[in-house]
């Protein structure tokens, strides 16, 4: 399936690997087709290449720490390597350990932290964040209802996880009563930021900061109608809040 292909599904947020065979089986025996046939044309439906990377979906978690409690050092290292991932289709990219030292020392702020973080067995497959500064921060009015979004996954899982990854946010951005949620990226970027745009993000505007690098920023106003899943509520998706 071309990477670029919406996917006609979404994997419910409860999906489990039982879930999808019992699915397959059921559609097998109401077509008259073969299991093999109707597993990959259900991998396809949901946006993967076949049926073991749609077993691996299900079996991603996403999950937290303890509320209140913060993100091992080790688990920060290997957000750090998926960081690096994530930027692979920008091979003039700058690291990303500036960002990931501002992600550790936002809780220090006294601002709203939420954090997801989506494994695959023990190995971190995707990681995501909304932020909102505290009062002493904002500059203006308009800025308290307002959250910065995070969202780092593999070129690959973007329209997989990356979606729901951002279905799980919109919750988040809900329950804190966000009046708009913003990104901003790389300019050069351009597979991402056409991942955002389809999800509905709206361009806001582009700027050059001191090192010539172009910066995108994106923007999607409450109640976030375009994040959600459609497909059921969330499950096995849990988040840290730190305040």
């Amino acid at each position: 399936m071309s990477a670029n292909k919406i996917p006609s599904r979404t994997l419910p947020a409860k999906a489990s690997e039982e879930f999808l065979r019992k699915e397959a089986k059921r559609r097998a025996k109401q077509d008259g087709i073969s299991l093999g046939v109707v597993q990959r044309a259900l991998a396809h439906e949901y946006g993967y290449r076949n049926w073991p990377d749609l077993i691996a979906a299900a079996n991603t978690i996403l999950r937290s720490t303890a509320s209140g409690t913060s993100l091992r050092d080790e688990e920060w290292s290997a957000i750090e390597s998926l960081g690096d991932a994530s930027l692979v289709e920008m091979p003039m990219a700058p690291g990303v350990k500036e960002w990931l030292d501002n992600r550790k020392a936002f809780p220090q702020l006294h601002g709203e932290q939420r954090q997801f973080v989506a494994t695959l067995g023990k190995r971190i497959v995707g990681y995501a964040c909304a932020e909102h500064p505290p009062i002493w921060m904002h500059g203006s009015a308009e800025a308290a209802g307002q959250f910065r979004l995070f969202m780092v996954v593999e070129p690959a899982s973007r329209r997989t996880l990356g979606t729901r990854l951002l279905a799980r946010l919109r919750e988040s951005l809900i329950s804190a009563g966000a009046r708009r949620a913003w990104l901003q990226e790389y300019e050069a970027d351009a597979g991402l930021i056409a991942f955002l745009t389809s999800r509905g993000f709206v361009k806001t505007t582009s700027f050059q900061i001191e090192d010539g690098t172009r910066i995108v920023r994106l923007h999607m106003d409450a109640p976030f109608e375009a994040l959600a899943l459609g497909d059921s509520p969330a499950g096995n998706l849990h988040g840290e809040e730190s305040r």
